[in-house]
């Protein structure tokens, strides 16, 4: 559960700092702009925690959520891609937000998915230690992500 928490950290936490790059590259964005983007993506997954989350419970798994969480994010991801093709600011942070709301899905069962793989006596020494992962991750991220973006991946030309 570490190694799976550990890899989906890195790539929330390169997908973040790619967005800042994509929005500083593509649309001229200063630093300010980049974080109020960011301000209406974490309201946009605070929102899709209070008002989606509570329902999808009622009808889903925790495994089954995350999944279609990590589905959302994912389709989210790709279509910023495309979005930067076609140049249009709106669907670029509209196909973000709706990567946010995966992602918030996601998030949102990871605590239910790491309780089940232990005791009750046992979850404060995994939530800890599943947390350490996480915070390897964002350490991890953003660096392999601004990497990438400034020098590129060996074999690919860009």
């Amino acid at each position: 559960v570490g190694i799976a928490s550990l890899f989906a950290t890195i790539a929330s936490q390169s997908s973040l700092s790619m967005y800042a790059l994509f929005y500083q590259k593509v649309y001229d964005f200063s630093t300010l702009y980049v974080g109020f983007l960011f301000m209406g993506n974490a309201t946009v997954m605070l929102l899709s925690n209070m008002l989606i989350v509570s329902q999808l419970r009622k009808y889903l798994k925790p495994v089954q959520m995350s999944v279609i969480g990590s589905l959302v994010n994912g389709c989210g991801s790709i279509a910023l891609g495309i979005s930067a093709l076609v140049g249009n600011l709106h669907l670029s942070m509209s196909v973000m937000y709706l990567g946010g709301a995966g992602g918030a899905i996601t998030t949102s069962q990871s605590g239910a998915i790491v309780a089940s793989f232990t005791t009750v006596a046992n979850r404060g020494k995994i939530f800890g230690l599943n947390q350490t992962f996480q915070n390897f991750g964002k350490i991890i991220g953003p660096i392999l992500a601004t990497n990438t973006a400034v020098h590129g991946l060996p074999g690919v030309p860009g």
